[in-house]
This record gives structure tokens, C-alpha cells and sequence, in this order.
């Protein structure tokens, strides 16, 4: 507990996660949703209570506790590159060449980032990706 208190604080973080701030985007919920069913996400993370068909090797977090364990600024980051973050994982980069591989928001990085991140916002209520 000590370490990570200490961990943010160097980084200028608080010790407790703000909530964003942001009023909630629903238009963008849903496009996240559906980049999270076009990218495959479920193949390796659930969704809520949706039980996607990862591996035990594949499996990552429920994306439902993404919003409550993550702020979005580190969020945005691990989705430009997440190898950079961890270099262990099996989660691509979807986002390089500096247009964001989905057919939303003229493939602006940052608003599709941002959609995922307000699907994500949804926490326990995010629809299942079908």
C-alpha cells in the first residue's frame, strides 16, 4: 500500500483516482462498443458479465473495471501501445501510423481512444459486445 501511494505520488498523481469529470458521452459509449465488437476485444477480456472466449494465456481484465482501476490519461497511453507499458503482452497495437484503425471520427487516435474510454465508463451497465 505504502509503495503505491508512494509510486503515484512521484509520478504527481493522487493517491485515490479522480472521477472524470467529463459528462458522460453516450453517443461515443455506443461507438466504442462497437469498435470493442470490430477489434475482437471479447476474444480476450469479458465484459461484465459477457464471458468472451479468451485462454487462460490470453485473458485479460474485465473491461468492465477498466474505467474504476485505471485513470484515463494512463488508458490513453496503454492504447497507443501496449507493448511499450508492459512489454510481456499479447494485447496488439491497434493504434499506429497516426490514424486510428477504425472507420469512426475520420480516424481521429484520440476520439476513437476517447469512445473506447466512455464505453468503458459504463463500468457494471456496459451492453455485452454482440
Amino acid at each position: 500500500e505504502g509503495l503505491a501511494a508512494g509510486l503515484v505520488a512521484q509520478h504527481g498523481y493522487p493517491a485515490v483516482s479522480p472521477n472524470d469529470a467529463a459528462p458522460m458521452d453516450n453517443n461515443a459509449a455506443n461507438i466504442g462498443r462497437q469498435m470493442v465488437v470490430s477489434a475482437g476485444c471479447a476474444n480476450c477480456h469479458n465484459v461484465g458479465e459477457f464471458v468472451g472466449g479468451q485462454s487462460p494465456s490470453t485473458a485479460g481484465i474485465n473491461l468492465a473495471h477498466t474505467a474504476e482501476r485505471l485513470m484515463y490519461p494512463y488508458f490513453h497511453r496503454w492504447m497507443l501501445n501496449p507493448p511499450r507499458i508492459w512489454p510481456e503482452t499479447v494485447m496488439p497495437r491497434y493504434f499506429s501510423g497516426g490514424k486510428g484503425p477504425f472507420p469512426f471520427y475520420d480516424g481521429n487516435i484520440d476520439q476513437q481512444i476517447r469512445a473506447l474510454w466512455e464505453y468503458m465508463r459504463l463500468g457494471p451497465n456496459m451492453p455485452a459486445p454482440q
